[in-house]
């Protein structure tokens, strides 16, 4: 019996994702696709491995031990890539990064510049997911590498086989506008209490993040602008609608438009380079990595 390795994964995928749709985004194939590769795999097992339950479907109990060890054979094969990835000393082939959006508007175009002019033949492909999902992604296999943050009291969990590397702490600043009434300082963090605040949501982690500083000084912050997107929330701190909570890097370009303020407790995030086990010896992945510190360096200036 002869299974192929993509509809193994599909399976793998739906068993972690709940949906044929969710499956058909997540690897980049259209619904029908999906189908027909995980009805094919039914045929080449002689076993059925999906019922439908209402509109969606599920694996049944031999899907389920096939999924078991179509995970294992999967990351057999993934060991397999790395070990040949890490038997030659030339940088090449392709190279799949996952980041979010103040990493790849400051580190990544740097590193970019230092690897296109000293390895011609690495091809970077670039993903921009929130690092909730590049981590998701970086264990199933769809990620190579991931650039990610965390920080105090506010991490994701760590998915088991995955290797992890620091790249420098990133200072977090309080963001006001230079002229109007929310443009003087606090005399103490709980006096930001009744200033309008523009920060990401809830389920991201600088999201809880903000919020837990808050109420570790005793008050709730009155989020009027709820937005992941740090240009945003600096744009409307500029003008006077709010004030927010920026990392050092992306506030570092705006010193002339507002003011830029260390928060109590001097609190910062940790950036981080994460791949799966195994690949880390990748000479591929170090030189991304390697470069990744230097532009990280640059920037920490």
């Amino acid at each position: 019996m002869e299974m192929n390795l993509t509809r193994l994964r599909m399976l793998v995928e739906l068993r972690r994702q709940g949906t044929i749709t969710q499956v058909a985004q997540a690897l980049r194939y259209t619904h029908s696709a999906v189908s027909q590769q995980l009805g094919k795999l039914e045929r080449e097992t002689g076993h059925r491995l999906l019922e439908k339950v209402g509109r969606n479907v599920r694996l049944t109990r031999q899907g389920e031990i096939l999924a078991d060890h179509a995970a294992r054979m999967l990351a057999i094969a993934d060991d397999a890539a790395a070990a040949l990835a890490t038997s030659v000393d030339e940088v090449g082939g392709t190279l799949r990064v996952a980041s979010f959006q103040t990493v790849l508007a400051t580190l990544a175009p740097r590193a970019l510049n230092s690897l296109s002019q000293q390895y011609p033949e690495l091809r970077v492909e670039i993903y921009q997911r929130e690092v909730e999902t590049a981590m998701e992604g970086l264990a199933a296999g769809d990620f190579d590498l991931i650039l990610g943050e965390s920080y105090e009291n506010a991490d994701i969990p760590l998915h088991p086989g995955i290797h992890r590397e620091k790249l420098f702490s990133d200072p977090l600043l309080l963001v006001l506008p230079r002229t109007g009434p929310l443009s003087t300082p606090p005399s103490k963090v709980s006096d930001l209490a009744r200033y309008p605040w523009a920060i990401d949501p809830a389920h991201l982690v600088l999201g809880r993040w903000a919020r837990e500083y808050c109420r570790r000084h005793g008050f709730e912050p009155q989020v009027l602008f709820e937005t992941p997107d740090p240009f945003l929330q600096i744009y409307l701190a500029r003008d006077g609608h709010a004030i927010t909570v920026v990392p050092a890097i992306i506030a570092g370009t705006f010193l002339s438009d507002v003011q830029a303020l260390p928060l109590d407790g001097s609190p910062s995030r940790t950036l981080y380079t994460a791949v799966r086990v195994g690949h880390e010896k990748s000479p591929a992945i170090r030189a991304f990595r390697e470069d990744t510190v230097v532009a990280a360096r640059e920037l920490a200036v």
